[in-house]
């Protein structure tokens, strides 16, 4: 009997390591498995993100160069704005001068039509 508990002990030990030895083996398989995915989906997810990285690069750039498009237009535009402005700053200058001109000639012209009837009067022209 005690040979029979032996045999049966060392039967169950042997099994046990079978088990063991099988387990072992199977969670490295699973582990490499899983570290073969992981990896693959690290790759996967690095290649999107670098396509990502290399459209919204190119987006960025697309929008400067239109930025500076525009920055140049507005620069033309209130360059336009700014020499209509002198223009019309000059025009306006120029109508103040003649309107003064044209007040002091009509000064002028009255006076000499006053001093006129002034000593017609007096000196009987």
């Amino acid at each position: 009997m005690k040979e029979d508990l032996n045999k049966l002990r060392q039967e169950t030990k042997a099994e046990v390591d079978r088990s063991n030895r099988e387990l072992k083996e199977e969670l490295e398989k699973l582990r490499q498995e899983t570290k073969a995915e992981v990896d693959k989906s690290s790759r996967e997810m690095n290649e999107k993100l670098d396509k990502l990285n290399r459209e919204t690069k190119e987006d960025l750039n697309g929008l400067e160069g239109k930025s500076n498009q525009l920055r140049d237009e507005m620069r033309e535009a209130y360059n336009r704005l700014e020499e209509k402005f002198n223009l019309l700053h000059q025009e306006l200058h120029e109508y103040s001068r003649s309107q003064r001109n044209t007040l002091a000639g009509v000064i002028i012209s009255a006076l000499a039509i006053i001093i006129t009837v002034l000593l017609s009067s007096k000196y009987g022209f």
